[in-house]
């Protein structure tokens, strides 16, 4: 039910918090969403709904979600300002009216999901770079963007790297940050996303407490961990004389201290997938060699997996993986499906 001016929405016996107006939340996420519903208009009991720009709807109080917004630089100040919400809402006032009768609304969008090529006999589809088929309900590509010294875009490039690997960054640090782990990954590049859910929590939990274990040592660990190009001969291009190179790694000192780090590690990170490897055999009774499940892990996409925080230095909850974005190449921008 919509809140009122006597009877506002409430939290947790907190008096009601403007976050997002509906027309802010369909510009930002409705690329992905069918749209009808809220994004159309007021849903009555009976399943039908008036259209926010129908005359007889009015806000029902000035915090009404429905028809009042905080514009995009608003909502990004109070995302990364870092102050309480008494100091945000101090500094950037009241939402502003949203003129629905300029803008539109949203009806459903039924072929969003209800189009999809057959993909295995339709050499026309189109596939970009990181595996996942280009079709209706993905209609979005990575928004990548160059930065001056001070932060600030300067260009933008959609769908196309501009840069190899971690040079790259994207348009929008949250919505499509350059290595999200929520976006997905093609299943022919991601054969780990295969397993049974109990076989990845048990796997990544021997990775991490192996990590934790090393690093209580005081051990300096690397800032991720790289595919063997001797497994993966496509991951050659990762590397020179030097070790990794530095457009593929985070170690803000460079990839020949990246590799000296990998190198003083190395039979302790060996001994983890050797664990892992272990545990992978006797859950799914197979015979799996190291190169096999190497191969679970890392391939022409996933090139390594970050474990430390960039910033910090400090251990990442669990590693995730660090995507081989090339020069030229194309690269979708999607949500997980699941």
């Amino acid at each position: 039910q919509r809140g009122s001016i006597k009877d506002p929405f409430s939290s947790e016996n907190k008096p009601y918090f403007f976050d997002v107006g509906i027309a802010d939340e369909m510009a930002v996420c409705y690329s992905c969403h069918a749209g009808g519903g809220v994004a159309e208009g007021i849903v009555k009991e009976d399943g039908t709904v008036t259209p926010y720009n129908d005359p007889s709807l009015s806000p029902v109080h000035t915090y009404d979600r429905d028809f009042y917004s905080y514009n995009s630089d608003n909502v990004t100040y109070a995302l990364n300002s870092g102050k309480s919400i008494e100091q945000t809402i101090a500094d950037i006032g009241a939402p502003q009216k949203h003129d629905w009768s300029k803008s539109g609304v949203m009806e459903n969008d039924c072929l969003l999901c209800h189009i999809d090529p057959d993909y295995t006999t339709d050499n026309a589809t189109y596939t970009a770079a990181d595996g996942l088929k280009v079709q209706p309900f993905r209609p979005r590509l990575m928004i990548f963007a160059e930065r001056d010294a001070n932060g600030n875009v300067t260009k933008i490039s959609l769908g196309m790297a501009p840069k190899d690997g971690v040079q790259n960054s994207s348009a929008l640090n949250y919505t499509n940050d350059i290595m999200r782990m929520t976006r997905p990954i093609g299943a022919q590049y991601y054969q780990l996303a295969q397993l049974p859910k109990s076989v990845i929590g048990g796997l990544f939990k021997i990775w991490t407490d192996g990590l934790k274990a090393i690093d209580a040592t005081g051990q300096s660990l690397p800032y991720a961990l790289y595919g063997d190009p001797q497994i993966i001969p496509s991951l050659a291009g990762i590397y020179d004389a030097n070790g990794v190179k530095d457009e593929y790694t985070y170690n803000p000192n460079g990839g020949a201290d990246e590799m000296q780090k990998l190198q003083a590690n190395q039979q302790a990170i060996g001994a983890i997938f050797q664990q892992m490897l272990d545990y992978m055999n006797a859950q799914l009774n197979s015979n799996m060699t190291m190169a096999q499940m190497q191969q679970s892990f890392f391939n022409d996409f996933v090139y390594g997996y970050e474990i430390r925080d960039p910033g910090t230095g400090a251990l990442l909850p669990i590693p995730y993986p660090l995507r081989h974005y090339v020069k030229g190449k194309f690269y979708t921008d999607w949500d997980d499906p699941d």
